[in-house]
């Protein structure tokens, strides 16, 4: 497992492994609607992900117990559920998959999913680009919504994502529109998931979590409290 903090052309970004990242947001869980956005790419590793690679963000109670723990305190995001992530050279080279993503909440050892949408995706596969990724959670009594903005095609995982179209997808009215913003990007359906944040734990933080050691993943991260 590893955690890192690096700089790639001027732009730091979180290197993790293995592992998940935990961050606390100054309005903590104080939030009805969240969007989080992820700006990332793999470290140029030619060879495809193959095992059923797990990649998940969202948000979590406390920084103790998250993702990989054994035990949960409360987890709900984003969770890739794919076989295989396919490499090709490009250039610039790149993952893509076309499988399940999942709203998923793990609690105590006990993990349940949403209904899962198919569709493709992928993240492009060298330090000097970057692909934006995004969920927007919605809570509700007694569900949680979710959908959730990515690449759609080969051109636009391998196109860098700006600093300034990134903030611009942040700053959103509306999340469905994200398309006007990045090409050929899009939106998901909405996901719906039972979640109970008085039962177990209120949802104050923000978690990355990347699976393997074999593959880096380097991000940034924003997030922002649309209401």
């Amino acid at each position: 497992m590893s955690v890192e903090l690096k700089t790639y052309s001027g732009d730091r970004r979180l290197e993790i492994g293995g592992a998940e990242a935990i961050r606390k947001p100054i309005y903590a869980d104080n939030w009805t609607r969240l969007r989080i956005g992820l700006q990332l790419s793999f470290n140029g590793v030619a060879s495809s992900i193959s095992g059923t690679p797990r990649f998940a963000f969202g948000v979590c109670n406390g920084n103790a117990n998250v993702q990989v723990a054994a035990t949960a305190d409360h987890v709900v995001g984003f969770k890739t559920n794919v076989t295989t992530m396919t490499y090709s050279a490009g250039p610039p080279s790149y993952f893509s998959w076309t499988a399940a993503h999942h709203f998923f909440k793990k609690v105590g050892v006990t993990e349940t999913t949403s209904a899962f949408t198919s569709i493709f995706g992928g993240i492009v596969n060298t330090t000097a680009n970057r692909s934006g990724w995004f969920i927007e959670i919605v809570k509700g009594s007694p569900n949680f919504s979710m959908t959730y903005g990515r690449p759609i095609g080969s051109a636009p995982i391998q196109a860098d994502m700006t600093d300034d179209q990134f903030q611009a997808v942040m700053e959103l009215a509306s999340f469905s529109d994200i398309g006007t913003i990045i090409s050929n990007y899009g939106v998901s359906t909405t996901i719906t998931l039972a979640v109970d944040e008085v039962a177990n734990g209120v949802l104050n933080n923000l978690f990355v979590y990347w699976e393997r050691t074999s593959h880096l993943m380097s991000f940034n991260i924003r997030h922002r409290k649309v209401a």
